[in-house]
């Protein structure tokens, strides 16, 4: 276990990712853990967007996300601005910072583009860390000639925020493409 973690930090992959840039996109599902010993969870789906910046063994990414969670009924933005660190060829894990606008479905009705920027009013405002890791998985898939910059993955996420201004803990899942743009290098 050392060496993998040793390997991630100093270690070259087998080649460097063949683009700097990927943007990827997918959908999901997201628990949120309960504020009490009696409350319920939270359950609900989102739609998400990333984008990541490659250098040989390591990331920068940046994300949103965007869905629907039934416990009181509310609008789940989130940001995240962290880290990506390959420890395999296929094999990923992430940090980095969290940050959810959390809007009642009234709230969010009424001012819908406000409640996605986070400026409406009534929406929760809550920070914290978020960790991570997935898988990306190489396609064939020829579409418009795309192959080598075309594959799919899945991401798994936890995030804990750290205020009581709504569930703890959120546990997610999702399963998306990315392709990656620019040059390849």
């Amino acid at each position: 276990m050392l060496t993998n973690l040793l390997l991630i930090f100093t270690g070259s992959a087998d080649e460097p990712d063949a683009y700097l840039v990927r943007l990827h996109g997918a959908a999901g599902g997201l628990v949120g853990g309960p504020q009490g010993v009696t409350d319920a969870l939270s359950a609900g789906g989102f739609l998400s967007g990333r984008i990541t910046v490659h250098g040989e063994r390591a990331a920068l990414e940046a994300a949103a996300r965007e869905g629907l969670l039934t416990e009181d009924t509310r609008s789940a933005g989130a940001l995240f601005f962290g880290a990506r660190f390959t420890s395999a060829e296929t094999v990923y894990w992430r940090v980095g910072f969290a940050h959810n606008h959390e809007t009642p479905i009234a709230v969010f009705s009424e001012d819908p583009l406000g409640g996605i920027l986070g400026s409406a009013e009534g929406i929760r405002h809550r920070s914290g860390l978020e960790v991570g890791g997935g898988l990306s998985l190489p396609t064939e898939l020829a579409l418009f000639g795309l192959a080598d910059r075309l594959a799919l993955h899945v991401d798994g996420g936890i995030s804990w925020l750290v205020d009581d201004n709504g569930p703890p803990l959120y546990v997610c899942v999702e399963l998306g493409g990315h392709i990656g743009v620019g040059q390849r290098r």
